[in-house]
């Protein structure tokens, strides 16, 4: 017995491989196009992530004091977080230098004698602003890094 070949003709493999280069192509242009979109999205995501982190800094300290207060240190706005050691009293100071969220801890009697540079860095942070909006201890929170901002009310308990 013998077997019938088909005959084989070049424009059907032709025809195949030029069908594989255009899904091929269409598939990087596609690939190309996202991946912008993909760097665009993982840029916006990244300049609201430090706004984001330093609310969750700020609102996680007025928690473990239990009391805030609206003022100002070395002229810029600041939530000051009293309390008591030991029968001295301390305050934490929360306020943006203009690039970072920072942190000073100190005697309340002293903290005249800090500037802004004098506290750590907790996170990137273009501006903080702290504002009292109720005499029931209401504080309205805005903080800005990069493209990202957050707005946000905390409860610093009643003010004295």
């Amino acid at each position: 017995m013998r077997r019938e070949e088909t005959p084989h003709h070049s424009m059907d493999l032709l025809f195949v491989i030029l069908l594989f280069a255009v899904f091929a192509g269409s598939v990087l242009v596609v690939l190309a196009a996202e991946t912008a979109g993909y760097r665009n999205l993982l840029a916006k995501s990244a300049a609201g992530a430090d706004a984001q982190t330093a609310e969750s800094y700020v609102v996680q300290k007025v928690r473990q004091t239990g009391c805030a207060k609206v003022g100002t240190f070395d002229s810029a706005s600041a939530l000051l977080l009293p309390q008591e050691v030991n029968g001295t009293s301390y305050v934490t100071v929360l306020y943006s230098d203009g690039t970072s969220l920072r942190e000073l801890f100190c005697e309340t009697s002293s903290i005249t004698s800090f500037s802004r540079g004098a506290g750590e860095e907790v996170c990137g942070c273009s501006s903080a602003s702290f504002t009292r909006v109720s005499d029931g201890g209401l504080i309205l929170a805005a903080l800005a890094s990069g493209e990202g901002e957050v707005s946000f009310l905390l409860s610093g308990g009643a003010q004295q």
